[in-house]
């Protein structure tokens, strides 16, 4: 029974910290304070929690690929004014999550992605007045793809943000 405890245990953890490829290389980058007076700043934000550190996302807007969030790093994005669909996609499998929203030229914006047990992942948007914001700025890496360790983006990837982005979108 022991043997047969450290055989799961091992083949766990080894699953754990395989992870799958992701879809981009990413590198640390200078942090942005404030959104350009012609875009909003949207910053993806993953705090390192432990529980499902090892799984990576892809984050989206709409059709286009924003990069790879890890755990204890952010993605800074010069958005236009106007409606998004930010879309993550774990890297591990599982569910996208979604999140509408209407962004305003020079405004910042924070966005996190939740993993809820038994409910599956969740994108949420803190308010300018959340506490946590100061932490993350000063405690998470800000990334950017490293266009030159990036092969370009293979089309059945493309493809799936599409066929899931307008899934997400007929959806009553």
């Amino acid at each position: 029974m022991k043997k047969i405890i450290i055989l799961a245990a091992a083949l766990s953890l080894a699953f754990l910290f395989s992870g799958c490829s992701s879809l981009a290389k990413m590198k640390t980058t200078k942090r942005m304070d404030a959104a350009n007076k012609n875009e909003a700043l949207i910053n993806f934000v993953r705090p390192g929690v432990f529980m499902g550190d090892g799984v990576k996302f892809e984050v989206w807007d709409g059709e286009t690929f924003v990069g790879t969030l890890a755990a204890g790093t952010m993605i800074q994005y010069a958005a236009t004014p106007g409606k998004h669909t930010f879309m993550v996609d774990p890297t591990q499998g599982g569910r996208w999550a979604y999140l509408n929203i209407e962004t305003v030229a020079g405004k910042v914006y924070y966005i996190k992605p939740n993993i809820i047990p038994l409910v599956g992942l969740r994108l949420g948007a803190a308010e300018a007045s959340d506490p946590r914001i100061s932490d993350w700025n000063d405690s998470l890496t800000p990334k950017t793809i490293d266009t030159s360790k990036t092969s370009p983006l293979p089309k059945k990837a493309i493809d799936k943000a599409q066929k899931n982005l307008n899934a997400y979108q007929s959806a009553p």
